[in-house]
This record gives structure tokens, sequence and C-alpha cells, in this order.
């Protein structure tokens, strides 16, 4: 080839093999020429187009670069380096590259949508909603930048706006597969549960290929108590994609919930008979039986899945490890925890240490381990949970720096709110709204109440009159709770002081006679709570003996520890302490048809 015509035929050629996916045959022959012309700009970035498509992002990123050398004011050149340099992780490169792109060309439309969306993915919201606009603006029918300013807008808590943006989507495509997904996944969040399912069902009408559609529409069917449903989407979507871990727990979840305990684990038993290599649902169906208590069937499965898989799995090593713990075997497990700890470090898996070394009354080495991983996270609540026990055994003054019961431990009465005459009339018409929710047989797997049941989803963002009243009232509790708190930036609960919260979890409890929450903290909260919403006949009327059903605090499942502290429940109390607390429940007596209904919540700073 010695003229512009001849490589313009060729690039043409190459170009239209690499729109079929033949990206090898590109490959073999633009290198064929790079051997002679090695300076041909276009020639290098097809090349680095196909490298790319094959999945090979370093040779992609080597044949960007060169064609850039030669021909420095490429913008789509730029642009699609930036993309692979994304692939590898290499994202404060790849913004260097979708800037500069923007630079040679700013009215380049993919460019500024890359470079939000990187920034969404950095949380740099601002640069992200900026960048995100300036694209809209560029072509604002574009129903994938529409759908990338809702996820923006949803990443910021305006779910409104969210939607809006969704909708906006839908009306230019209707048939637009990834907005009517994420709209419905949009309104499951916001509790619009009917909303989701239609739009889950709309979405499987234009496509029966998705497996995520009928899990999330089998989620969505589980909140709302149409287990039938539930089961035979979760099914469905096992179908489509018999490895498809997610639907795989969840299935098994409902079947212990419900207390169907025959079809409990079968679905992972079938899979692994078709598909026993596949260590990702080993590990699942390891980890449920853990939880389950199910500790001969863990051997088992991690047995067979020792025997499929190398010696160096360090996944499998830390299952066994917590199955030795769960099954008591706390001197093995400790020598499997520090083995692994020591070639492949992690907060977890110190922590797991932590938690084992305590067992074994071995305090000093505990709090050695802790002092690692405060340095890697100081505001894990786990990490301080195991500190304040340490401290505990030790007796050590820090303990009650640490748990200020004084200060941290706070009881509120809520106020009767507007349209109630009385707060018990509130509390009966709240009562009955949490009953419906309550329709499950056994708590989740993963939960410490014992004897009793769980709510799922987010129970304060359910649209009920009588919730938004609620909520109301819990957040002018809080906001209370934080203004009696000092500030010092050397604690760690008084360091996160903040006006601006958000609660990030919340559920409902019923326990049955006989039920309790052993003791336990809340790791992904700041401040944590519990408001009673109904009491057994016999703690009401005062009638329990040596504090049944009382919640307590400083006592932990570890040690031989008592309680620091005990608060006798109480219809309309609200309660909020520091997620680190390690607090529980006392069991309690009564007929079979009593039980002790709660709300507790997490709150987190923004």
């Amino acid at each position: 080839m010695d003229n512009k015509t001849d490589i313009t035929t060729f690039l043409k050629h190459l170009y239209e093999k690499l729109l079929k996916g033949n990206h090898a045959y590109v490959i073999e022959k633009a290198e064929e020429f790079l051997k002679k012309i090695p300076k041909e700009p276009n020639v290098l970035h097809l090349s680095a187009l196909a490298y790319d498509s094959a999945g090979d992002n370093h040779s992609a990123i080597t044949h960007f670069k060169k064609s850039l050398v030669i021909a420095p004011h490429q913008y789509e050149v730029h642009n699609n380096l930036a993309n692979s340099l994304k692939k590898i992780e290499s994202t404060d490169q790849a913004i260097e590259h979708y800037r500069k792109a923007i630079e040679l060309n700013p009215g380049f439309f993919d460019a500024w949508k890359n470079l939000g969306l990187t920034y969404l993915e950095k949380n740099q919201l601002t640069d992200a909603e900026k960048c995100l606009k300036r694209a809209e603006s560029l072509q604002p029918d574009n129903v994938s930048i529409i759908s990338s300013i809702a996820s923006l807008l949803k990443t910021q808590h305006n779910y409104p706006g969210a939607i809006a943006y969704y909708l906006k989507a839908l009306r230019i495509n209707p048939k637009y597969v990834p907005a009517i997904h994420n709209l419905a996944l949009l309104y499951k969040l916001t509790e619009r549960y009917d909303d989701a399912i239609g739009m889950y069902n709309q979405a499987k009408q234009l496509t029966n290929k998705i497996p995520q559609l009928d899990y999330n529409c089998g989620n969505a069917y589980f909140e709302i108590g149409q287990y039938n449903n539930a089961e035979k989407c979760y099914i469905e979507a096992i179908g489509k994609q018999p490895l498809y871990v997610d639907a795989h727990k969840s299935l098994n979840e409902l079947y212990w919930q419900l207390g169907q305990l025959d079809k409990f684990g079968k679905s992972f038993e079938e899979a692994l008979a078709l598909n026993s290599s596949n260590r990702d649902l080993r590990k699942s169906y390891i980890e449920l039986l853990i939880s389950a208590k199910k500790y001969e069937d863990a051997h088992r499965v991690l047995f067979e899945s020792s025997k499929k898989q190398n010696n160096n799995d360090v996944e499998l090593e830390l299952l066994e490890a917590k199955l030795l713990a769960a099954s008591g075997n706390h001197s093995d497990a400790e020598k499997r925890y520090e083995s692994i700890l020591t070639r492949n470090y992690s907060l977890e898996t110190a922590q797991d240490l932590v938690k084992i070394l305590i067992i074994n009354k071995n305090i000093e080495k505990a709090s050695s381990v802790l002092d690692l991983a405060q340095k890697e996270n100081y505001l894990s609540q786990k990490s301080w949970a195991y500190r304040s026990i340490c401290w505990k055994e030790q007796k050590d003054e820090r303990y009650a720096w640490l748990n200020n019961y004084d200060d941290f431990l706070r009881c509120y009465s809520l106020p009767t709110p507007n349209g109630y005459s009385n707060l018990h009339s509130f509390i009966s018409d709240l009562k009955e709204l949490i009953l419906q929710m309550h329709r499950t047989h056994k708590a989740p797997l993963t939960q410490t109440l014992k004897n009793g049941t769980q709510t799922p989803g987010r129970l304060l963002y359910k649209p009920f009159h009588e919730i938004e009243l609620l909520k109301k009232a819990f957040n002018e509790a809080i906001h209370e709770y934080i203004s009696e708190l000092n500030s010092d930036v050397t604690h760690p609960f008084l360091s996160r002081k903040s006006n601006l919260f958000e609660i990030a979890g919340s559920w409902s409890v019923k326990l049955f006679p006989g039920g309790f929450h052993s003791n336990h903290i809340h790791p992904e909260g700041w401040i944590s709570s519990s408001f009673y919403v109904h009491l057994p006949k016999n703690i009401k009327d005062g009638k329990m003996n040596n504090n049944e059903g009382y919640i307590k605090f400083g006592e932990n499942h570890l040690t031989n520890s008592s309680p620091d502290k005990v608060i006798k429940p109480e219809v309309g109390k609200l309660v909020l302490f520091p997620s680190y607390f390690w607090h529980g429940t006392n069991t309690f007596k009564g007929s079979a048809d009593d039980y002790r209904l709660t709300v507790p919540f997490d709150v987190v700073p923004k």
C-alpha cells in the first residue's frame, strides 16, 4: 500500500470485520501492516480497538498510546484509551484522557458521558452531575445519558428525581430494558412494590433472557409476602442461569424463613451435581449451611470442595476456619485464622481472629491484632466492639470512656403524633399495620433473634401514614439525642457527630415467649435503637422476674461478662445508643399467643 486510497480501503475492510466481532482477524492483518508501516495512527487505533474487544487491555493501551504519539490531537483515541484504562482500574489516568478528548473537542458527547460516569463511580457527585448534564445538553433525547442522570440522582438519594428521569427515558424509548429494570429497582427501594413488579413483568415481556429480572422480581414478591410468586421467580432465574448464586441464596432463605426445610439446600445440591467444580456456588452453599448450623453437611461440602480446588484457595480456608469456630473447635480455628492472616491480611480476617482469641481468653494477643486492624479502619464498629471487650476484661479505665452509658445511652418517650388524641391510639394503629408485615415463620438465617420473625425491606420507608408519623417522631428524637452529645474528635463515637444524618436500616422484630436477641452489635450503623410497640402482658403488668424481657448492655457472647446496664421496655419508649454497644435481650415467659413487638433502626451521619 503506497497511497491514501489503499489505506482507507484497508481500514474500512478491517472496521467491517471488527463490527462483526472478528477481532482476531483484525489484529493479525493490522500487525502485518504495522510491520511495514509502523507509524500509521489509524491502523494503530483500529488495532487497539481489536485488542480491547479481545480483552487484551494492556496491548490495546499500548497501541492507543503509540497512535497518540504520532497524532496527539485524536480526541476519539483519547476517549477510547480512557475506556481501556478504566478496565484495568487506572481511573485517574482515564480521567486525564477523557478531559483531553473534551479539550480537543468540547462537543464530544461520548467523552462527557464517560467522564461523568467515571466521576459517579468515584462518588464525585458534583463533577459527575456537571459532566452528565453537559452530555444531556448535547443529546437531549439520548436514553442512555438520561438513564445515567437517573442513576446519579438515585446516588444522591433524590428518588423522585431519579424516577422522573427514568420515566423520561421510557417516553423516548418505551422498550429500553435497562431503564425499565432500574426503574423497577427504584420502585422497590421506595417500597412501591406493585409498581416494581409491574415494571419487571414489562421488561420480561420484552426480553426473557435476563435472569436478574426474575431474581429482582422475586425479591419484590418476597417483601410483600407473595411467597409462591417469589419462589417461582427465583426458580426461573436459576433455570436461565444455573450458577446464579444470589438466586440460590434467596430461594433457600425463603425456604428457611417459611420453615420448608425439606426444600432447603436442594437447589444448591442440584446445581453442584451438574457443575461440581464451581467454587462460588460451593462457597455460598457452605456459608448457608454454617448459618443454618448444619455443620455436618457443611463439612461434607467443604471436603468435596477441597478435593476439587487448589490448595491455595484462601476463601476456602476462611470457610474452614469459620466452620471450625462455629462448631466449637476454637483452638484449631485460631491456628487457621493466624495462618491465613500472615499470608493474606484483611480487616475481616483480623476481626475473625480477634473474636476467636477473645473466646480463647488470649486478650493480650487480641489487643495486638486489634491495634493493626484499627490502623486500617479506625471507625469500624466491630473493631471497637471487640476493643470494649478487651478493655472490660483488662479492667482498663478506657472502657468507661468508650462505653459512657450515662451520656450515650438515652431513652425517649415519643410525643403524640398530629391527628391522634393520645399516643396509645397511635401505637394501636401502628401495631396493627406492622403485624401484617410479619408473614414468615422463622427469622432470617444471619440475624440474632431467636424464636421470632423479622420484616424484610426498609420499614421506615414504607408508604403508610403511620410509618411516616413514626419516622418524623424518630427524627425529632435523634436530633435531640445528637444535640446533647459532646464533640470530641478523638472519640470513635463523638468524632462522627453530625446534625446531618439518615436512617440507613429499619425493620420490625416480633419475639414469642422464650424468644430473645443474642448479644450483638450493629456494624453498619453509628447510632442504633429499639422502639417498643407491644409487650407481653406480664411485662406490662410488672409481673416478670429477673429482668425478663429487658434490653441489656455490656454483656457479650464471647466471655463470661455480665450486663453493665439493663432497661425495662415500655410501650412508646425509644432507646438510642452507639452501634458498637453490645446489647441483647433477656428471654420472657408468656402465653402462646403473646409477643414482643419492636422497631429497631440504624442511623448514619451524612
